[in-house]
């Protein structure tokens, strides 16, 4: 069973804006480095999102979210965005 975690995601830009970043950036580059299965990014409100993140295990989505420190950091004094992981018990798999 895949390992599902839902970041959500809140920031002074746009979240058209901030799309355009993470669609700019290169997709397959992005899963391999944090070894996820698969993306989606969902607006949820003007400045808002959610990425859901499928990953293998939880442990690859500890190390994923350990290693992206140092660019929500980046995000946060760039451009004022946090971003805070919702963690539970999920009822669904792939």
């Amino acid at each position: 069973m895949a390992y599902i975690r839902t970041t959500m995601i809140k920031s002074n830009q746009s979240f058209k804006d901030g799309l355009k970043q993470f669609k700019g950036s290169d997709r397959e580059k992005i899963l391999k480095a944090t070894g996820a299965q698969w993306m989606h990014m969902v607006q949820t409100g003007e400045n808002s999102g959610m990425l859901v993140t499928c990953y293998d295990t939880k442990a690859k989505a500890d190390k994923a979210w350990k290693a992206s420190a140092a660019s929500r950091a980046e995000a946060l004094n760039e451009h004022g965005t946090i971003f805070w992981p919702i963690e539970g018990p999920s009822k669904w798999s792939i």
